[in-house]
């Protein structure tokens, strides 16, 4: 009962700290981040959640009983450092990461995957749903009444496109898409008929407010899959695809083939020229960008001009060298070793997915990596929740590399 009680608390406490990370992180992307005061007291409180992470980390990982004296705190780090090779290389990769690009983020972000392994998954997933849910009522509410502005945007017909309080119409429904996976994937036994309906009644509003068309048919065909997979024989039709790893081969193509024809990209190509057109330009971008910045291994600092950054006054279209592919800018900023560790993270994920029959984990994954080849939403936590999966392999599996390399391979 007291160990079921400390349990509890630690768990808590754990949550605590990382609903206030997770509400300063999903303010960068509303226009509460243009407000001084707020986007100072966010970028300190997730700094602070870091700090808090790292010495929560420290605590649940130290067995408190067998400690008489600081000698043997100081052999039970240097013995879990010992046993945890995986993640000391990993430190390392994300070190060599922020001496060559100056970018904490991998290091940051390594440090949460770590203290999450030593508490519930599902609570902090919960956390972010419920947490999301609350958030963008309260974004939704603060821009009604004017506390916050409305990005608006004149589409070519004459009608307007709304951000209700988010820094982008994309913004708004990428979060609405995020949190709809993240439902499902926690209560799939619960989305009924009644659900699928609520969840696109919802779809079709923010459609009419933000025109995400993409996003809306991915969430159409998300909620519509996950509907019909409830049918013994779609789920068998479906499983087949997993058993002779189709799947896997469809999470390669979404990430090796934006790669290719980014780097490959040549606007006399007429198929590559009016794909790249359905996808508004973001090929054409990503050469560009490859063209005068290319790969290295560590990654390396670049100043981002266009959508998604804080750039101020008019942008002219030379200016204008923002990447929206979520595979190629992560390479630019964080480098082609880390990227590529990222997505073997991804597919053994996906593998285990796979293993388990996990049917809403597997197309979920699937629809992000579909839509980071039109967004930067890899690396972003708070459109990402998938994210928070990868410390399953990091650390508490804790697998050796030689174990990792097999396993990878045996796929």
């Amino acid at each position: 009962m007291i160990e079921k009680e400390k349990k509890w608390k630690k768990e808590t406490i754990y949550n605590l700290v990382f609903a206030i990370y997770f509400i300063c992180c999903l303010s960068s992307i509303t226009m509460f981040d243009k407000i001084i005061f707020i986007q100072k007291a966010t970028k300190l409180g997730r700094y602070f959640s870091y700090a808090l992470f790292s010495l929560l980390g420290i605590y649940f990982m130290i067995s408190w009983k067998e400690v008489k004296n600081l000698k043997d705190i100081f052999g039970q780090v240097f013995g879990y450092i010992e046993k945890h090779i995986l993640l000391c290389l990993l430190a390392c990769v994300t070190f060599l990461v922020f001496c060559f690009s100056g970018y904490t983020m991998p290091f940051l972000l390594l440090i949460l995957m770590w203290s999450l392994s030593f508490t519930d998954l599902k609570q902090v997933l919960n956390v972010v749903l419920w947490g999301g849910i609350f958030f963008m009522m309260a974004c939704f509410f603060a821009q009604s009444f004017g506390i916050i502005e409305d990005v608006t945007f004149l589409r070519s017909d004459g009608t307007w496109r709304y951000s209700f309080g988010y820094i982008y119409p994309l913004e708004t429904a990428a979060h609405v898409l995020t949190l709809i996976i993240l439902y499902y994937y926690l209560y799939y036994q619960n989305c009924n008929l009644k659900i699928y309906l609520v969840c696109n009644f919802i779809n079709l509003l923010v459609y009419k407010i933000t025109d995400a068309r993409m996003t809306f048919i991915l969430i159409l065909a998300f909620t519509t899959l996950m509907s019909l997979l409830k049918l013994q024989f779609v789920k068998h039709k479906f499983l087949i695809l997993v058993k002779y790893k189709i799947i896997y081969g469809m999470f390669f193509v979404a990430v090796i083939l934006p790669i290719i024809i980014s780097v490959f990209y040549n606007p006399q190509n007429v198929f590559l020229h009016r794909f790249d057109q359905i996808l508004n330009g973001r090929f054409e971008l990503a050469k560009r960008a490859f063209d005068f910045y290319g790969f290295n291994f560590w990654g390396q600092k670049i100043t981002w001009v266009g959508s998604g950054t804080n750039s101020v006054g008019e942008i002219t279209a030379e200016q204008y060298n923002f990447v929206d592919c979520s595979y190629m800018k992560n390479i630019f900023d964080y480098g082609l070793i880390f990227f590529v560790i990222v997505i073997i993270g991804f597919f053994l994920l996906l593998k285990k997915f796979c293993e388990e029959k996990n049917i809403c984990g597997i197309i979920g994954l699937l629809v992000v990596m579909v839509v980071c080849i039109m967004e930067p939403r890899l690396m972003q936590l708070e459109l990402n929740p998938f994210l928070l999966f990868l410390n399953y392999y990091v650390v508490k599996e804790n697998p050796s590399p030689r174990l990792l390399v097999k396993r990878i391979c045996k796929s």
